[in-house]
């Protein structure tokens, strides 16, 4: 009996033991790897601080020091720099930044190095990716920095099984073509919804688009939320000649959920004609 207790006593002991060491050890491990991806973290952004003023200062060189060309500035990139995949997304973002605030042969400049540094060719292999967000990542920059090859590619990405794919593509097909391109997928099968009507309307600003002479058929839709984005580029250009057709889409659909937008819409264009 005795026996019998103190081996019992002894079994408790040892499995205490070895939870306490399972423990210890699984506490050391978890503090290691936290440690380890903590030290990689701040290395990570110590090398992009590092890198963001090279870049910055290479880009800077491009647009305004006149003796250095776009073939100059990219044999820099790749020959000096060395454009690994950390670079390339840092130098992308960067180029995207100034591409935004400048117009005219410094925009021209920006384009023309993204193509010729070959960053380019890194957003045209992401737009082919299963991975949907490097897919919308890739459709940004190709339309944002003006490449124009990249057209056929994106407007397949209106049919990507993603929705938020979808709607960069039909953004992207727009500032790369114009608002034609409103018209021309007038009866698409997407819900454009307010942000991205709002992101279409900022590069209609920025970019000092045309309106469409047939922005008409925009009425014409299927698609309800393609007739309040025409709608509401009328009312941008102050188009007050629609105000009848527009009129008439609203008696005509009285109960849709954009009725009253548009009803809006033309109250507004009448107190500014």
């Amino acid at each position: 009996m005795f026996n019998g207790d103190f081996s019992h006593y002894d079994f408790q002991i040892r499995l205490l033991l070895v939870l306490i060491v399972t423990f210890i050890v699984s506490f050391a491990l978890f503090f290691i790897l936290t440690y380890i991806k903590r030290y990689k973290r701040i290395k990570k952004t110590e090398l992009k601080a590092v890198y963001q003023k090279k870049i910055d200062e290479l880009l800077f060189t491009l647009l305004f020091d006149t003796e250095t060309s776009v073939e100059m500035a990219s044999n820099i990139f790749n020959n000096e720099i060395i454009p690994t995949k950390l670079v390339k997304k840092i130098t992308i973002k960067s180029i995207n930044s100034l591409h935004r605030n400048y117009t005219g042969e410094l925009k021209q400049k920006l384009e023309l190095f993204y193509i010729e540094s070959g960053l380019v060719n890194y957003s045209l292999k992401k737009i082919n990716s299963l991975n949907w967000a490097k897919v919308v990542e890739a459709i940004r920059d190709l339309s944002n920095l003006n490449y124009q090859p990249a057209y056929e590619t994106i407007a397949t990405k209106l049919d990507h099984r993603k929705k938020l794919v979808q709607k960069e593509a039909f953004i992207g097909v727009i500032l790369l073509r114009g608002l034609d391109e409103l018209i021309k997928f007038r009866n698409i099968d997407i819900y454009v919804d307010d942000w991205t009507q709002s992101n279409i309307l900022y590069v209609v600003k920025r970019d000092k688009m045309n309106a469409p002479e047939d922005i008409g058929l925009a009425l014409e839709s299927n698609n309800e939320s393609i007739v309040l984005l025409g709608a509401r580029i009328i009312q941008y250009f102050q188009l007050w000649q629609y105000i009848p057709n527009l009129e008439k889409w609203t008696k005509n659909n009285p109960d849709l959920k954009v009725t009253d937008k548009i009803n809006d819409i033309i109250n507004q264009l009448k107190n500014t004609h």
